[in-house]
């Protein structure tokens, strides 16, 4: 992977930035459990990514997903799409992080020096009840014990779509989501929040860009009387 090459041929440098992001979320989560003390991807220069529209899954597609799923899939499909949350947070969620007498959700991005609390929608509550839900510890457990770990969440969402033939990850239900919020509210600050974006500017390439908005920002330009 150093010289960005594979067999003689060139390494996307996308290809590059998601597979050094995976191995980032593994010594994450090794260094948050105690299993390591320092995590060696944090030096790694990840390569610049051109900046491209954003890819929300198509919302029939979202409907199939989530009518087939079964519980434990239906209810990570749910945070993702309902919620906005990353792999990685679904995999880090506790129970009591599912605030049920205020309906709200606490999630934790990083080493739990970030952290925000979003509204927990109907459908995610429903999906999460359907678990059933733990009394304490991690949400989402193995079949063997055990949290999931993020690449394991992001694998598994990944693979169950591909299996309906939904070309689609769970990254692109947390664009829907961004893409959702901004259209029925038109304001970046809220979407952001509720994204946990630090900036913006990043939050701007999770919103789909909406033909309707444009014609009707278009046809409202008018030359003064």
């Amino acid at each position: 992977m150093g010289d960005g090459t594979r067999e003689g041929r060139k390494i996307a440098s996308r290809t590059r930035y998601y597979w050094i992001a995976h191995f980032h979320s593994f010594y994450e989560w090794a260094v948050n459990e105690e299993l390591l003390t320092v995590d060696p991807t944090v030096r790694i220069v990840r390569p610049k990514q051109r900046r491209t529209l954003p890819r929300p899954i198509m919302q029939d597609d979202l409907v199939m997903a989530i009518r087939a799923a079964r519980p434990q899939m239906r209810a990570m499909l749910s945070l993702a799409a309902f919620g906005g949350l990353r792999v990685q947070e679904i995999a880090g969620l506790d129970r009591d992080d599912i605030i049920e007498a205020k309906g709200l959700i606490r999630v934790r991005h990083g080493k739990g020096e970030k952290e925000r609390i979003i509204p927990l929608h109907p459908d995610v509550m429903e999906a999460l009840r359907c678990l059933p839900l733990p009394r304490t510890g991690a949400l989402f457990v193995r079949p063997r014990g055990g949290r999931h770990l993020p690449y394991t969440v992001g694998n598994a969402i990944r693979h169950y779509l591909h299996d309906l033939g939904i070309n689609a990850t769970g990254h692109q239900l947390r664009h829907w989501f961004g893409s959702e919020v901004y259209a029925n509210t038109h304001d970046i600050r809220v979407t952001q929040e509720l994204l946990g974006h630090s900036s913006p500017t990043t939050t701007a390439g999770y919103i789909a860009y909406s033909s309707v908005d444009a014609a009707a920002a278009v046809g409202s330009l008018k030359l003064g009387a």
